[in-house]
């Protein structure tokens, strides 16, 4: 008997948000400043909504929240996404900048370019959100789509514009000391970086090109023992520190022992936690940590798709 067409959509719905980084639409959502618009539904539940809307063709609200509800166990996998009710719904899609949405899509479209190799496209569309960002001055945001330019054009193997896109990427980024930008491709970014160290860059941008390459763990690996970085500003180190416990399945009554907190400390850690991750529940903070640290290991025992 062939797949239920609701059963195949879920399967393209998974492998969509597959290429969405995990920390990518909590992220965005501080930038856009739509994470405190319809806190009862995140940001992440609202693009994978979105994507879903998308990828049935629905021509009405209830066409979506019925859909998601009806397969909410399976939504639910997809790092802790929630169904949404049908006027959290029409909020939500009122009051947040769609671009929030668009640039994680765009972002996940790369990524699945990328992987097939075909990088003419990937460029084409990372450079179509670098000249966007520009105007309208969005710095951060401008400095990893061309960090990313960089990246793919190293990939591509025309070492000439990738040189170029990263010297602009550092220039910007040096300013602000957007690190996350460079770590997020320092795995095709390193060996451009070093070559970069040895033209006539500023005192100040050749300092922050050494301290990419210096980096090895964040602090908040350094203490707790991650195998993986979270993006630079996303979690302090005691934050860090918290939600490995949690992951581990401590209590907040061992979290606090283990710190020295007492238990309403770590809940207010805990809740800082979830609305920089964009999630609601602990089990999903646990089940977040457990898909990142999959992926980290993914990418650290085979070679990418496209090499």
């Amino acid at each position: 008997m062939p797949d239920k067409p609701t059963r195949t959509q879920f399967s393209a719905l998974a492998q969509i948000c597959a290429w969405i980084p995990p920390f990518l639409v909590a992220k965005l959502a501080r930038q856009h400043g739509v994470d405190a618009k319809a806190r009862g539904f995140s940001p992440w539940s609202h693009v994978v909504a979105l994507l879903y809307a998308q990828l049935v063709h629905a021509i009405s609200l209830n066409d979506v929240c019925d859909g998601l509800r009806l397969h909410a166990a399976k939504l639910w996998r997809l790092r802790g996404a929630a169904p949404p009710s049908r006027n959290g719904l029409s909020h939500a899609s009122k009051v947040r900048s769609a671009a929030m949405a668009e640039e994680a899509v765009a972002t996940a479209w790369i990524e699945l370019a990328r992987s097939k190799g075909r990088f003419d496209e990937a460029i084409r569309i990372a450079r179509k959100w670098q000249r966007y960002t520009e105007g309208v001055g969005a710095v951060r945001s401008n400095v990893r789509w061309t960090a990313m330019i960089a990246s793919l054009r190293h990939q591509e193997g025309e070492p000439e514009l990738a040189m170029r896109s990263l010297r602009r990427a550092v220039k910007l980024g040096a300013g602000g000391q957007y690190r996350a930008a460079f770590l997020a491709e320092l795995d095709f970014l390193r060996e451009p970086l070093a070559r970069l160290t040895d033209s006539d860059l500023e005192e100040a941008e050749r300092e922050f090109v050494a301290s990419l390459l210096r980096k090895g763990k964040t602090p908040a690996e350094a203490s707790t023992g991650f195998d993986f970085a979270f993006p630079d500003g996303t979690l302090s180190s005691r934050e860090a520190a918290l939600l490995k416990l949690l992951a581990k399945g401590q209590t907040n009554r061992e979290i606090g022992s283990t710190l020295g907190l007492t238990e309403g400390t770590v809940k207010w850690y805990l809740h800082r936690i979830y609305d920089k991750l964009g999630i609601r529940r602990r089990s999903q903070a646990a089940m977040l940590v457990a898909q990142w640290q999959t992926q980290r290991h993914s990418k650290g025992d085979q070679p990418h798709p496209a090499v």
